[in-house]
């Protein structure tokens, strides 16, 4: 009877021996396998499992978020697209098609030679042509006065051939953020369809440093991002956006301001 009733002792002291000797085994081959790893900086070959696999989910801290500084010269630190702009043949200079607001006329301004665009063409030796008016819109139709997509088409794009565009500016409502991302699209594609080879860059609008202002210009630059021939300047966050005011427009001052930065901002996109 003694005998009888030590075989189910006996035999779970086997079991318990064998679980304990997989189980040491294991361990040493996957403790053995990191080192290999370590040694030859290999990826260790051991499967996690179920318990100590990280979660699929992600976490809401690494859902990626928008900078405040961010725009296109802007801390993407990737390499620009574009290359220094040179006078397409038959010409002596380069020439730059500016479309944007009366800054852009030289609003402010104690000459036209004083006004931004002029500063920047002495500066790299362009021929600059600007089409200007006052407080030009995002929104409307295209064939409407006061609107950017009138002005682009009032110089007729490609008979001019620009080297480059800048498009300056631009008032931003009234309207609904859909209505703004609309008014943008259309300018966009409008302008990369007549002159697809062409860059472009965008200058949103000045001023926009906080409340309503702030928001609508990240809708302008959001609409604006996505197209290859595209980049975006933002003044209002990069810390040149709010111009000294001269009856109405900027003084020499104020273009001075504008002519530094913007340059500074072709020169990292390696345009000039």
């Amino acid at each position: 009877m003694a005998t009888n009733q030590s075989r189910p002792i006996a035999v779970a002291g086997v079991v318990l021996l064998a679980l304990v000797v997989i189980a040491g085994t294991a361990y040493g081959w996957r403790h053995w396998n990191d080192e290999i790893a370590q040694a030859t900086d290999e990826p260790s070959t051991v499967v996690a499992t179920a318990s100590d696999s990280p979660t699929d989910e992600p976490s809401e801290s690494s859902e990626p978020s928008e900078s405040p500084t961010s725009d296109s010269t802007q801390g993407s630190q990737e390499k620009s697209v574009f290359e220094p702009i040179e006078a397409t043949a038959g010409r002596d200079e380069p020439v730059v098609l500016v479309v944007g607001d009366r800054y852009a006329d030289g609003l402010g301004a104690t000459s036209k030679d004083q006004a931004w665009p002029e500063r920047l063409a002495r500066r790299y030796g362009w021929t600059v042509q600007v089409s200007a008016g006052p407080s030009p819109s995002y929104l409307g139709s295209t064939s409407k006065p006061g609107t950017l997509d009138f002005l682009l088409l009032l110089v007729r794009p490609k008979d001019v051939d620009p080297d480059l565009v800048i498009i300056e500016g631009g008032s931003m409502g009234p309207g609904t953020d859909e209505a703004l991302t609309q008014g943008v699209t259309t300018l966009a594609d409008d302008l990369t369809s007549r002159l697809p080879d062409t860059p472009v860059v965008v200058v949103t609008p000045f001023g926009a440093t906080g409340g309503e202002a702030a928001a609508r210009e990240k809708v302008v630059t959001k609409a604006w991002r996505g197209y290859p021939t595209v980049e975006i300047v933002r003044p209002s966050v990069k810390g040149w956006g709010d111009l000294p005011d001269v009856d109405g427009g900027t003084g020499d001052e104020g273009h001075r301001t504008i002519a530094e930065n913007l340059g500074t901002a072709l020169e990292q996109l390696d345009l000039v």
